[in-house]
């Protein structure tokens, strides 16, 4: 009888240690992270603002400045071990985490404000004169994130200014026979924090050919070329928002875009014929008095019997194009 108990015993032991298994794991599954939670909804928090910012949603101005933001990540990382703990170590990962939220939220919406930041916004003055060889014009410009603004109305090739805290312009300027070639080129400087403003402001001349190509960061892009005889149109840019404003003051001209996501919007007289290629399956197209020729190609209704004309082609990723009329 007794080793009949002995033998009965033994047989329970391993149910009890299997037991006790499955609720330790059961237990630590369930234990709540305040570090990874915290971490998880900065992330979702400036990821979303970083998505409202580009499609215009939000007027939020985000002053990044990663060589500070890096260690905040560091101290989440922390959270996530001490929160582990027993009440104490909850207690002191809260405080943390809210240390932790204020100088993100410093940061990442006032960031120009903080200490850490030594560049300072300075103006730059951009000025281009026109040759006197010159009987057309090509004009490069090359920026960073920011806004870039163009009108017509400059009495030399291009002038305007620059308005920038970690940009300085490179001007480039050559004649080849006829032609005047002009770069404007934004040249990064060595000490970035902050990054709280860039915006250049350019008028360029309506009295000679233009050949114009703009190469850019995410920008708000604002270009009035109604009074303009612009030849050539290049866009290449990220992320951005693109208003264009056509003239007709050439018989005939092209607009060429490479873009990101982008909200593309463009302003067309009505005394020009328009046809426009969209190389693009995710893009949103709004355009107004168009017929379409084939899946990337659409005419504008007077097009043939229109005297000036151009030739837009469009290669976007996930972007809206609007078209309207003036």
């Amino acid at each position: 009888m007794d080793n009949e108990n002995v033998n009965q015993a033994k047989a329970e032991e391993p149910k009890k240690d299997f037991i006790k298994e499955v609720h330790h794991h059961y237990h630590n599954r369930g234990r709540f992270n305040l570090g990874k939670l915290f971490l998880g909804i900065i992330l979702i928090v400036v990821g979303v603002i970083f998505i409202g910012q580009n499609y215009g949603l939000f007027n939020v101005d985000l002053n990044l400045n990663w060589r500070l933001l890096w260690p905040v990540v560091i101290i989440f990382l922390g959270l996530s071990m001490i929160g582990q703990g027993g009440w104490i170590s909850k207690l002191v990962s809260f405080l943390l985490m809210l240390l932790a939220l204020a100088l993100v939220f410093s940061f990442v919406f006032v960031g120009s404000h903080m200490p850490g930041k030594i560049g300072s916004v300075i103006k730059q003055e951009i000025s281009v004169a026109k040759n006197a060889a010159a009987r057309s014009g090509s004009i490069t410009i090359r920026t960073g994130a920011g806004r870039l603004i163009l009108n017509s109305g400059a009495l030399g090739l291009i002038e305007g200014t620059l308005e920038s805290d970690f940009l300085r312009i490179d001007l480039e300027d050559k004649i080849n026979g006829s032609l005047q070639s002009v770069k404007i080129e934004g040249r990064k400087l060595s000490v970035t924090d902050g990054m709280s403003k860039n915006e250049l402001d350019l008028r360029v001349a309506n009295d000679l050919p233009l050949d114009l190509a703009f190469e850019t960061g995410a920008i708000d892009m604002d270009l009035d070329l109604s009074e303009v005889q612009a030849r050539t149109i290049g866009i290449k840019t990220g992320v951005s928002s693109v208003n264009l404003k056509i003239g007709d003051k050439l018989p005939s001209s092209t607009l060429r875009v490479d873009a990101g996501v982008s909200s593309i919007n463009i302003s067309l007289p009505k005394t020009i014929g328009a046809r426009i290629r969209i190389d693009s399956d995710l893009a949103s197209k709004d355009l107004l008095d168009f017929i379409k020729i084939d899946n990337k190609t659409y005419e504008s209704r007077n097009y043939s019997s229109s005297a000036k004309k151009i030739e837009m082609q469009m290669q976007v990723g996930v972007s809206s194009i609007n078209i309207n009329w003036r």
